[in-house]
């Protein structure tokens, strides 16, 4: 019986000694092998708010985030045009989603700058001209503080954000 337990403490002994070795290698390791490893894309994302100078109001806005610190053509050009309001620059863009996103932006600013639900109309796309047109009717009742103003949303889901924003 005592060769039993003896020959189980070993066992139990080696187990161990491999746990806390895997757990050592793996914290001296992380500098190499993270967690959680963000992979270095060249892509541009959303940021999540910038002041329009212009009107106070917060807007989104893309930002380059190559983390080579190397220029992103579209990403540049994406920021001049939002900025000067200029659907033309929109067109050096070279990836055709980020170009209509391009446009997007620019007219829903436009849209929200002027005061015009109309504006929305001119966004191709009919999810993105119904997100502009939810967006309008969410600043209008905003600024009329009128609950009421929320029921003309298209998308029934954004419906609460409408709530809670007054």
């Amino acid at each position: 019986m005592k060769i039993k337990s003896v020959q189980i403490l070993i066992l139990i002994g080696i187990i161990s000694i491999f746990i806390i070795g895997y757990f050592v290698f793996q914290s001296l390791n992380k500098k190499n092998n993270p967690l959680f490893k963000i992979p270095n894309t060249n892509s541009i994302i959303k940021e999540d708010k910038l002041i329009d100078s212009s009107d106070g109001v917060s807007d989104p806005q893309f930002k380059n985030t190559n983390q080579t610190g190397e220029a992103n053509p579209d990403a540049a050009a994406f920021s001049e045009a939002y900025v000067v309001g200029d659907h033309s620059i929109c067109e050096e863009i070279k990836s055709e989603s980020s170009k209509l996103l391009c446009d997007v932006y620019i007219t829903n600013s436009k849209a929200k700058l002027e005061k015009n639900i109309n504006i929305c109309e001119e966004i191709t796309d009919e999810s993105y001209r119904a997100d502009c047109h939810d967006n309008m009717i969410i600043f209008f009742a905003q600024q009329e503080k009128n609950k009421e103003k929320c029921g003309e949303l298209i998308n029934k889901k954004r419906f609460d954000e409408c709530l809670f924003r007054l």
